[in-house]
């Protein structure tokens, strides 16, 4: 019997289609749009750093302009030999680990007992500290300056971390995270063993801790906008 001869169509390249063309259309146009967004968003820090090559008595001349007559560095010299810049650099960088590093701690151990231990008034507890969502920090500066010097902690360390350890964002944050992990499943990872349990979660959770106190502000007004999900 002869061999049947079966013609088959070469299938239609992707590239051509009408469909995939619009794609990458869009796809350029958007890319092309964030190029955009981006340049605007970096017109500020690139007048901030030409404002600060300028010579002094240039910054506020009228006529504005972008380009000085000749650029110096004698702000930047000015700075850093009348400031106390680099104490103040190791005051940020102090204060910031410290707050990070207790509230991971504080705010883990909090949310693995509302989370694993079953005791009377949980969800009360927990409600209360959602509660302190709600609270703008701009009406607790007041209080907590007055409680500080009190303490007689004006002016020192603790009283710039002190204030800032209690976050009930970072213990709903934690919370979520424990309520996700099934019991059985920790239980037959670590035995039931509940210091490696929380030593996991505390050095797992430092990182977005501190991507949290960075962006806070942003956090809680999309937490705000959006509505909370237990």
């Amino acid at each position: 019997m002869a061999a049947q001869q079966i013609q088959v169509e070469a299938p239609e390249k992707v590239e051509n289609r009408p469909g995939n063309r619009r794609g990458k259309v869009a796809y350029w146009a958007a890319f092309a749009l964030l190029v955009l967004l981006a340049l605007i968003w970096l017109i500020p820090l690139a007048w901030a750093i030409d404002t600060a090559l300028k010579p002094e008595s240039e910054t506020t001349a009228v006529p504005i302009s972008w380009f000085a007559s000749h650029f110096t560095l004698d702000a930047f010299i000015t700075t850093l030999a009348t400031s106390n810049l680099p104490r103040w650099t190791f005051n940020s960088a102090l204060t910031s680990i410290a707050i990070s590093l207790l509230t991971v701690v504080l705010a883990s151990l909090a949310a693995f007992g509302i989370s694993r231990v079953r005791f009377q008034g949980r969800n009360l507890v927990f409600w209360i500290i959602l509660a302190g969502i709600m609270v703008p920090g701009q009406i607790l500066i007041v209080p907590l300056f007055t409680q500080m010097q009190v303490f007689n902690m004006v002016d020192t360390y603790w009283g710039i971390i002190l204030p800032q350890v209690a976050s009930p964002v970072a213990v709903f944050i934690f919370k979520q995270y424990f309520d996700g992990i099934g019991l059985a499943t920790v239980q037959t990872s670590f035995g039931i063993r509940y210091a490696q349990i929380m030593a996991t979660a505390v050095i797992g959770s430092i990182p977005v801790l501190i991507v949290f106190l960075f962006f806070q502000k942003q956090i809680v007004e999309g937490i705000a906008g959006t509505g909370l999900k237990g």
